[in-house]
């Protein structure tokens, strides 16, 4: 008999929530680095980004904190520092509020991009790339 022991880092074998609460964590942990208190992204935000494609926690997580990211220094571009700590400093100290990026619009626009269903990771950069410029 073979013994096999499995970690369960993210809670996602063992509950499958803990994929959506580990997705949220690591949103509102970056909206936190960004001078937010929470982001509260939904369960509907959640399902559309995995209709869209994007369908763990790794690619939506990027995708939602990049999409913050370029949010707020398309509002306030003299934010943007030399480092991402420095930039994420600079949001969070800033008296300035940045909008909550409208996930929905945009992940479906990465969608858009991506009519044969490929991996959705490569879109997803280059849209965040075309919006950061």
């Amino acid at each position: 008999m073979r013994n096999i022991l499995l970690f369960d880092v993210d809670g996602v074998l063992i509950h499958p929530e803990g994929y959506k609460v580990a997705l949220r964590r690591t949103i509102d942990y970056f909206g936190t680095q960004m001078g937010r208190a929470s982001i509260h992204f939904t369960d509907d935000e959640i399902s559309i980004f995995e209709a869209c494609g994007l369908t763990n926690e790794w690619d939506s997580a990027a995708f939602a904190v990049g999409l913050m990211l370029t949010q707020a220094l398309a509002e306030h571009p003299n934010l943007q520092a030399d480092t991402l700590e420095g930039t994420f400093a600079n949001i969070r100290q800033s008296t300035n509020a940045y909008s909550r990026p409208d996930f929905v619009s945009h992940v479906r626009q990465v969608a858009a991009r991506n009519p044969n269903g490929d991996a959705p990771t490569p879109h997803a950069l280059a849209y965040l790339q075309a919006s950061a410029n």
